[in-house]
């Protein structure tokens, strides 16, 4: 994650921050311990980003008595069609982990997530000793196909808004000709642009997108404001004289943006942003 980064910066002396706080009237009110002997519960949750050609994942159960064997029938919640899981898992005598594949077969789209939900019975169940000891009877994963590999990795140079600086991977997508910036200003919420690799004054395109790779103006950066709300990210290139240029930039090995950051009451700033000292991991641009 990123520095994920003071609550705000000091943008607009207008634009105040709203202070929220925990009432310390709410307690943790525990419920009962599971009585199963067994304990059995899933290993901790992840959720799967596939590659297109992948055919398969993984998960994987524990148990805290091993004495001897122990069939652990699997509840599917959530699975999707395409997806096969087996019935029941079984754990050998003196074995206390077992790892499950999941079989991915025809129908999966790729760029798209997908539920799967699995819960061991309650009466094999591990839920919780105290509130310092809980472990997880039900496993919630997403899984997702995509080809987005690293391209270039660089400092993210952001003056504007957190006034900070961070390294910042940018992938690309060979299928949707698509490039990203995973999590720039909050883990979860991406930017996404096209470029075609070119840096001549004349032959550069470069533009945002949305995650399918259509053009946009804006979009949300990933921060909510407690008070006015999402900060939306607006592309200035082009809009007046300040701002001539968008793209790379090969005398100083670094991407450039115009942007202003915005929301419902104002705007926080406005001005170029980038990602400088560029390492190229996929095929450098040309002119």
């Amino acid at each position: 994650m990123k520095i994920n980064k003071m609550f705000l910066v000091a943008g607009i002396a207008a634009l105040g921050l709203a202070v929220t706080s925990c009432s310390d009237d709410d307690e943790y009110t525990p419920g009962q311990p599971s009585t199963a002997t067994e304990n059995v519960s899933f290993v901790d949750e992840e959720n799967y980003v596939l590659k297109v050609e992948d055919s398969e994942f993984q998960f994987t159960l524990v148990r805290e008595s091993t004495n001897g064997a122990l069939t652990v029938p699997l509840e599917k919640i959530q699975v999707p069609d395409f997806v096969s899981i087996p019935d029941q898992v079984t754990f050998a005598d003196g074995e206390d982990e077992v790892t499950v594949t999941a079989i991915i077969g025809e129908g999966m789209e790729i760029f798209k997530s997908y539920f799967v939900v699995l819960k061991v019975p309650d009466t094999l169940a591990k839920f919780y000793d105290d509130e310092t000891d809980y472990s997880n009877p039900r496993l919630n994963i997403t899984i997702l196909k995509e080809d987005y590999e690293p391209y270039a990795v660089g400092v993210y140079q952001d003056p504007i808004f957190y006034k900070a600086a961070w390294e910042q991977v940018i992938e690309y997508s060979a299928l949707r000709d698509t490039y990203r910036m995973k999590g720039v200003f909050k883990d979860g919420t991406d930017w996404f642009f096209h470029w075609n690799r070119k840096y001549g004054e004349d032959s550069q395109e470069f533009y945002w997108t949305d995650e399918t790779g259509n053009a946009v103006t804006s979009f949300f950066s990933g921060y909510t404001h407690p008070r006015y709300g999402n900060v939306t990210v607006n592309d200035l290139y082009g809009t007046s004289a300040d701002y001539p240029f968008i793209g790379y930039d090969a005398e100083e090995n670094a991407f450039y943006w115009p942007v202003s950051f915005d929301v419902s009451a104002g705007s926080f700033g406005a001005g170029y942003e980038g990602v400088k000292n560029v390492q190229f991991i996929g095929p450098a641009p040309t002119e």
